[in-house]
């Protein structure tokens, strides 16, 4: 009996079932979260090795994240007009080629050249990943797949740096880019040779219209409200794997190995805010989830600031505060989505793609502004997680302070704009 959860593209020709596939997608999706944290223990001995300063090191994550947001404005609606197959096949060579780049570098500049040409490349993951999955299952398959991704996605961070962690230690930081160069060549292999055309319905491209339509989300105040939380939480992240190497291993003298095993109680934060937001989910409202995540964040920036401003600084000052940090972003983040697409049932897809895009590029456009900072102690950590709660509380309460949280969004915003 025929399959109707499955859609019936040109898998049958590719004799693909349900689970290869989805195998398929999470090697996808998960490469960008590898891309990002394999080699977070090796930064300070790429200091080294390059002969450079570490905020240049800094500087690498910062600028594959900004690459990696813009690019995601492209790749959405460049796969409705020429197909997902060949945007995946194209941005997954480019990251591949920028990856050996990256192996090979023998300066800092032709490193920063080839983590700026890997974000370009590997933005075609996430965007690509959903909207396949959105081409391709439907009804309990979805389902299915979305849970086995999403499991993918939450366990790649906890490994990648303990993976990253023993091959700087035993091989140097080469060995975590070809690793992943091994990686991404395997997924190109793979999606090459697998993957079938999915989308089915090819358009024209409108530049007005896909300006307009991301003009009208984002005027919106009931997105904003949501987004900024989503935001700050991401940045806070990020300032976080830029500066915790330095302070864990050049200033309290952690190993790259150690590094990465210390990630997993971050991690661990992350997994305690998702499971408090799964298990409430049906009981509480997003504005109220939203909430108590954001005030969780400002519990955690506290908890690092004030041992930072008594001059305190082991492990356990930098690593617990953290820990509760992520647990708010835990909780956070998956509200924010939820909050922040609400409105626009009739065009989630570009709202949100304009949501992860933008989340990158602002994120990516303040760290260069972030990346000249030399952390000698936890303070400008603790400063700056402290700060971003606040203000994403602040701004929280303002965009949505005469909203209810139990009415539906406001319904015109669900029309498409011309």
């Amino acid at each position: 009996m025929e399959n109707t959860s499955f859609t019936d593209i040109e898998v049958k020709s590719k004799q693909i079932n349900p689970h290869r596939f989805t195998c398929i997608i999470i090697l996808l999706m998960t490469i960008s979260q590898m891309a990002v944290t394999i080699y977070l223990p090796a930064m300070p001995s790429m200091v080294i090795a390059l002969n450079t300063h570490p905020n240049l090191i800094q500087l690498s994550l910062i600028i594959f994240i900004f690459a990696y947001g813009c690019s995601q404005f492209f790749y959405g609606p460049l796969s409705d007009v020429y197909g997902r197959r060949l945007i995946v096949l194209v941005g997954l060579s480019i990251f591949t080629v920028a990856t050996l780049i990256a192996a090979c570098s023998t300066n800092i500049y032709l490193f920063l050249i080839a983590r700026a040409l890997q974000g370009m490349g590997i933005g075609c993951g996430d965007t690509m990943g959903r909207a396949i999955m959105c081409d391709t299952f439907k009804g309990q398959e979805f389902v299915k797949a979305a849970s086995y991704i999403s499991m993918a996605a939450t366990l790649t961070p906890l490994f990648a740096p303990i993976l990253g962690g023993y091959l700087d230690f035993y091989f140097g930081w080469r060995s975590c880019f070809i690793f992943l160069l091994g990686y991404g060549s395997l997924c190109l292999l793979l999606l090459q040779h697998y993957l079938p055309e999915t989308n089915n319905k090819r358009y024209v491209i409108n530049i007005k219209g896909i300006l307009n339509r991301y003009t009208f989300i984002i005027r919106n105040r009931i997105f904003l409200g949501f987004f900024i939380p989503g935001l700050v939480s991401f940045f806070g992240e990020t300032v976080y794997s830029m500066i915790s190497p330095f302070l864990l291993q050049t200033k309290l003298g952690y190993s790259s190995v150690e590094f990465g095993w210390l990630t997993i109680y971050i991690v661990g934060g992350l997994l305690i805010g998702a499971l408090i937001a799964k298990i409430l989910a049906y009981k509480v409202s997003h504005h109220t989830m939203v909430f108590v995540g954001l005030c969780t964040l400002l519990l955690g920036g506290f908890c690092m600031l004030i041992p930072a401003l008594s001059n305190w600084m082991t492990a356990f000052h930098i690593i617990l505060p953290m820990v509760i940090f992520t647990i708010g972003v835990g909780i956070t983040y998956p509200n924010t989505n939820m909050g922040a697409l609400a409105p626009f049932t009739a065009m989630a897809g570009t709202a949100g793609a304009l949501q992860g895009g933008l989340q990158m590029f602002i994120t990516g456009f303040a760290g260069l502004g972030l990346a000249h900072i030399q952390a000698k102690s936890q303070l400008p950590l603790a400063i700056i997680l402290t700060l971003c709660a606040a203000v994403g509380l602040i701004c929280f309460k303002i965009l949505l302070k005469s909203t209810n949280p139990l009415d539906d969004p406001v319904k015109e915003n669900n029309e498409n704009p011309s």
